[in-house]
């Protein structure tokens, strides 16, 4: 990761004064109230993680409010690295946010995993909390205490030089493919995460007010002006406004 995204993240993130050494309180409130973003949380189609859109107007994120939270935070924190690093307009598939390929896609999910997770807060960490040899139990302690996934949790250990030698952190590796973090978080009942974004996942459809998306679900505006203000085609407007309960009543 190059610094200048680093240094992009470490700025965006103190925008509404958030420590360096803790976790992001609230990425939501971070986009919207931050950096000026509205945010709309909606069942999208079941592939795709979320879009950031550029408007007249400003721009536009939504995100797919069936995914679980800490994949939301996630991709939430990525949509806004495409606004800060000042990217072209983009639909982002899981695929997509799990192996990216093309550059803007890498600099953002880069973007992302420190802003949510920065290294030296991991490092400050893993030196209050974690045994010299760290483990899954720190993964998931790591992830429970950021907001983010386990796998997300890993590879912010390994950015901060914390996992050790290469036969560990591929036994960790190995663990979490076989989904053992699950029962592990469950057996230490480590609590969620609970910030803006998880109360607007539990009630969405969220929209957010005087957006084109808010006026068509009102029916005052017509698929063929949305289809034009986020530069889709009118099918893919209807489509996914459908498998959204959106459609206009």
């Amino acid at each position: 990761m190059t610094d200048r995204i680093l240094a992009a993240a470490h700025v965006a993130r103190a925008v509404l004064g958030a420590p360096e050494g803790e976790p992001l309180a609230d990425v939501l409130a971070l986009v919207e109230e931050g950096h000026g973003v509205p945010v709309g949380v909606l069942a999208l189609d079941a592939g795709i993680a979320g879009a950031y859109l550029r408007r007249p107007r400003g721009a536009l994120i939504l995100l797919n409010g069936t995914d679980a939270a800490a994949r939301l935070r996630f991709t939430l924190a990525h949509e806004l690295g495409h606004h800060v690093l000042e990217h072209e307009q983009s639909v982002d598939t899981h695929a997509e946010l799990r192996r990216p390929v093309r550059r803007m896609e890498i600099e953002a999910n880069g973007f992302a995993a420190e802003l949510l997770a920065p290294v030296p807060a991991v490092r400050a960490w893993v030196a209050a909390h974690a045994s010299p040899a760290v483990g899954l139990v720190e993964v998931v302690e790591l992830a429970a205490r950021f907001g983010i996934s386990a796998p997300a949790a890993f590879y912010r250990l390994q950015a901060a030089g914390a996992l050790g030698d290469r036969e560990r952190a591929g036994r960790i590796r190995e663990e979490i493919e076989q989904n053992a973090h699950l029962d592990l978080r469950h057996r230490l009942h480590l609590p969620d995460f609970d910030d803006g974004l998880s109360v607007a996942r539990g009630r969405m459809p969220r929209l957010p007010g005087g957006s084109a998306l808010d006026a068509y679900a009102r029916g005052t505006i017509a698929a063929e002006r949305l289809a034009a203000i986020v530069r889709v085609t009118v099918d893919e407007v209807r489509a996914t406004m459908r498998a959204a309960d959106l459609e206009p009543r």
